[in-house]
């Protein structure tokens, strides 16, 4: 199927998205003259975004050591990036500011672990649960309650998601496990010590994914 071809289907409520390029075009189009609305359509658009390997894994190399992260798109109403997890790699516990966000699994298996935000005098965050996500699923998570990771548990294969914030992400609090919390603005490059800092699972750290069991929620 041509382009013109591809962007007419496309273009229908109901037609794949194959490319990043079109879902980009698509996501410049949303309307935020009422943001529910918006919010509805941009995670309608990331469903319906099908493309492979071969559109996105572009972005990045496989076999690199290291979690990454591409900016695909930043305008006042959006930030998309594109969220890569080498084997046994995650994020540290952190929140999206004022943002909202919805992410798509598009390789492997991610996993998330939630937690209440500190209260004062809290000594240490508390976990409120957690879940797996596979290959195509979606999540929303909302700027008034989001504190979690996200973690590539597999030791052999690579994940990646595609994450549409909303509106567009200027700063975020990365949490110690005090609960003390301290702003960063994004960095949108590789191996920045911002929320997407490197994190290892192995050795005595105390998110090591053989150690991570029901009762410890």
């Amino acid at each position: 199927m041509d382009m013109e071809a591809h962007f007419g289907e496309a273009n229908r409520d109901d037609g794949d998205i194959m490319s990043l390029v079109l879902l980009i075009h698509f996501l410049r189009l949303v309307p935020w003259t009422d943001q529910n609305e918006a919010e509805i359509k941009s995670r309608r658009l990331l469903e319906r975004y099908k493309g492979d390997v071969h559109d996105w894994g572009s972005h990045f190399q496989e076999g690199y050591d290291f979690y990454d992260r591409k900016l695909l798109l930043q305008i006042e109403k959006f930030t998309l990036l594109l969220l890569v997890f080498p084997p046994r790699k995650g994020n540290k516990v952190h929140d999206h500011g004022s943002s909202s966000c919805v992410f798509k699994v598009l390789q492997g298996e991610l996993f998330e672990r939630q937690y209440n935000k500190p209260r004062g005098g809290q000594e240490r965050l508390l976990r409120k649960g957690q879940i797996t996500y596979r290959q195509g699923e979606l999540n929303t998570s909302s700027a008034t309650n989001t504190l979690h990771c996200v973690r590539n548990l597999s030791r052999r294969e690579t994940a990646v998601s595609l994450v549409l914030y909303y509106p567009a992400l200027t700063e975020c609090h990365i949490y110690t496990n005090s609960g003390h919390a301290y702003v960063t603005q994004p960095m949108f490059g590789r191996a920045v010590p911002t929320v997407h800092d490197l994190h290892r699972l192995d050795g005595d750290n105390d998110d090591d994914a053989e150690e991570i069991e029901d009762h410890e929620l």
